[in-house]
């Protein structure tokens, strides 16, 4: 069983990080994800690159990296006894969804490059925005901050995360000015992955969409209080069986695996899995991407890892 974990309330951005991280735990309390890089299809560091050229605890301190005030999400105690071990069939909603504004919907991906971190922005040296134009409109986040927990750092040319695990930790990316990505052109996602995680430890990759979603109208329907600011418009369809983290909620995803060597990996859309209600991802409502390390029984591992050459992939067995 998971222990539960308490938060104190913060931006919504902080807010939306922990539904994350939160989702994660409940994946970590199901079958979700627990397989280890079948699908996955990886290289020697350099060998077969495609593409084009690329052109990218927090609640009591300032964020190193700014992010939009209009990240939608929440922030609150989880029990580890919400778990639910298999998706739960559900009837359609007889209800049609609300019309929403399109500039929620980002305009399609055309190209395939993310970043390859060359480069800082006006972020710094912990984070990064992407440049306007790009494959992904926003930029980079991770949690939890302080102490022995992870750090990250886009100064040496890659995205460089370190520190210790001691309660459910990732990163990510987050969008800025839109809250859906048509990527739906292309076949999946690929990035240069190297470097190391403690005992027992795992990195797990997910994409989420829109059937996947919590519906900001379920949200707000279900705040803890009534005087919590009420969730952004999203486009999230998915409405929870019983509770927000129950896992009848979930997004698909992939265990990695990370060796000492750069690799080149290629997730397809295929291969990531276990979601709920929608098993595998709609590559054309992406809402999500990210990478957690789920807590280990053995208790607190470090890790060491370097992402780089982010990006859009088309390559991979057909």
């Amino acid at each position: 069983m998971w222990p539960a974990f308490t938060r104190s309330r913060g931006s919504q951005v902080s807010r939306w990080i922990g539904s994350l991280a939160r989702a994660a735990v409940v994946a970590g309390s199901c079958a979700c994800g627990s397989s280890s890089a079948p699908g996955m299809e990886a290289g020697p560091g350099g060998e077969g690159f495609e593409g084009e050229n690329f052109y990218e605890s927090m609640l009591d301190q300032a964020p190193p990296v700014p992010i939009p005030a209009s990240v939608p999400g929440f922030y609150e105690l989880v029990s580890g006894e919400e778990g639910i071990s298999e998706c739960v069939a559900r009837a359609p909603d007889p209800d049609p969804p609300l019309t929403l504004d399109p500039a929620l919907r980002c305009p399609e991906v055309r190209r395939g490059a993310i970043d390859d971190f060359d480069e800082l922005s006006g972020a710094g040296a912990s984070g990064t925005t992407f440049p306007p134009g790009g494959a992904w409109p926003g930029g980079t986040f991770f949690y939890p901050m302080g102490g022995s927990a992870l750090s990250s750092d886009v100064s040496g040319r890659d995205w460089h995360l370190s520190g210790t695990v001691s309660e459910i930790s990732g990163f990510g990316l987050y969008l800025s000015g839109c809250q859906q990505l048509d990527a739906s052109s292309f076949r999946g996602v690929a990035f240069t992955l190297w470097g190391s995680i403690g005992a027992e430890g795992q990195l797990v990759f997910f994409v989420g969409t829109a059937e996947n979603q919590v519906s900001h109208e379920w949200l707000n329907e279900h705040k803890s209080s009534p005087s919590d600011p009420n969730e952004p418009p999203n486009l999230g369809r998915c409405t929870p069986v019983s509770a927000r983290y129950d896992g009848s909620c979930r997004e698909p995803r992939l265990t990695l695996g990370v060796n000492e060597e750069p690799t080149q990996v290629s997730v397809l859309w295929p291969t990531l899995s276990e979601g709920c209600p929608a098993d595998m991802v709609n590559p054309g409502e992406i809402t999500a991407m990210a990478w957690y390390f789920p807590q280990s029984p053995d208790g607190p591992y470090p890790v060491d890892i370097h992402i780089d050459d982010l990006r859009f992939t088309n390559a991979g067995p057909l």
